[in-house]
């Protein structure tokens, strides 16, 4: 599925890739080089470690994918309210493209505490929300009443993988599931607030965005 320059490189990848489709699957050095058909040694060569190789696996994959242009598509809305529905997009497109890899990698992120701290210094998904909602309340379109922080982390959580593979599974296209999902979040940041008064706290302000990223 990938190309590379370095032809071991590519397999090693690609065996990578496949362990993380599998669903329940946590690839480890040692069954990444018994489906790669060489030794645990040999993809050390390649890769100083599991972090790197699952790091590696994902960009290239991206790469393939095509994450670039779509990425370009959200530096180039003229508006806000679009950048939201492309953010959104991008979300769903990437779990329609990928699959269970994404599930893998997100679950992976969430329980290898290497792997986390190296995801939190990459840009990717939060970045961008973070990115989106900052345009939203610069646009006056944010509730008042929810700070960046709290913006970023509902939609993070409208656009979990898991989430969105289940909604794929259940037969929607990814045209429907966007325009839906894209409503749902707009009403949900942008709509006015009902029932009790929800401000944030004094702590929860908009300096306030250190979240953990999960891309």
């Amino acid at each position: 599925m990938v190309s590379s320059t370095d032809p071991m490189r590519t397999r090693i990848i690609n065996a990578c890739y496949e362990l993380l489709a599998e669903d329940g699957v946590d690839p480890t050095m040692g069954e990444v080089a018994k489906r790669t058909g060489i030794s645990r040694q040999a993809v050390y060569l390649h890769f100083t470690s599991r972090t790197d190789l699952l790091l590696a696996t994902v960009d290239h994959l991206n790469a393939e994918a095509g994450m670039p242009a779509q990425l370009e598509r959200l530096a180039a809305a003229e508006s806000s309210r679009q950048a939201l529905e492309i953010a959104v997009d991008i979300a769903v497109w990437q779990v329609y493209q990928l699959g269970p890899a994404v599930i893998a990698v997100h679950r992976l992120v969430q329980s290898d505490h290497e792997l986390e701290s190296r995801w939190r210094d990459r840009p990717g998904r939060m970045t961008q929300f973070t990115s989106v909602v900052t345009a939203l309340r610069r646009d006056g379109l944010l509730r008042k009443d929810l700070s960046i922080r709290e913006a970023v982390a509902l939609l993070n959580a409208m656009t979990l993988p898991e989430a969105l593979m289940s909604l794929r599974n259940a037969r929607f296209t990814r045209r429907r599931l966007t325009q839906l999902l894209t409503h749902s979040i707009s009403q949900t940041l942008c709509g006015q607030p009902t029932g009790t008064d929800a401000s944030p706290d004094v702590g929860d302000r908009d300096t306030d965005v250190g979240i953990t990223p999960v891309h």
